[in-house]
């Protein structure tokens, strides 16, 4: 019988300590099947592992370190639907809500998915020429007041844009031609 790394070393309170010894258990339990198989001549417990099923262990570490990062500094270069921040990072679209566009700001990664991530606000690095004081002492916990933030100038072309994309999604019209 094969020891389990778990059984050996405590497991970690922590997710990422407890995702990584099941990796390192896994990695062992690849190599310990294929000397097991060895000495008893008998056909390993599960199927042989070829090294893509490592590289997929490793892809997994790194997207569980993406996800505890401190933080990260990104580049506000649109505005989503909501009028949360958008970034990138590593060719993954990161939404912030709370940024402006053209600002460099510090985020906290809260929820990842496949193809783009949430975060939280931590620091404005450099803030953008629409940033205002918002008039609202509850903006940031209502939620009604998204873009309080944003000067009104800035509101208005950001919601004109808004409009005329959807003309030209959804309507399939040339947005310039309609008033």
């Amino acid at each position: 019988m094969i020891p389990r790394l778990s059984s050996i070393m405590p497991v970690p309170l922590d997710p990422v300590g407890f995702k990584i010894t099941r990796i390192l258990s896994f990695i062992c339990a690849i190599i310990f099947s294929s000397i097991y198989t060895i000495i008893e001549h008998r056909p390993p417990p599960f199927k042989r592992i070829c090294i893509l099923d490592l590289i997929m262990v490793k892809d997994e570490y790194d997207r569980i370190m993406a996800i505890e990062a401190d933080t990260i500094e990104i580049t506000i270069t649109g505005l989503g639907h909501e009028g949360e921040g958008v970034g990138r990072t590593a060719d993954i679209v990161v939404f912030v809500p709370g940024a402006l566009l053209s600002e460099e700001v510090s985020v906290r990664i809260i929820e990842r998915k496949k193809s783009f991530c949430r975060a939280e606000l931590v620091q404005i690095i450099s803030p953008s020429p629409d940033r205002i004081t918002p008039a609202c002492r509850y903006f940031g916990k209502c939620g009604g007041c998204d873009l309080q933030h944003m000067e009104y100038k800035a509101q208005l072309n950001f919601k004109t844009q808004r409009v005329k994309d959807a003309v030209r999604r959804i309507g399939r019209v040339d947005p310039d031609l309609v008033r």
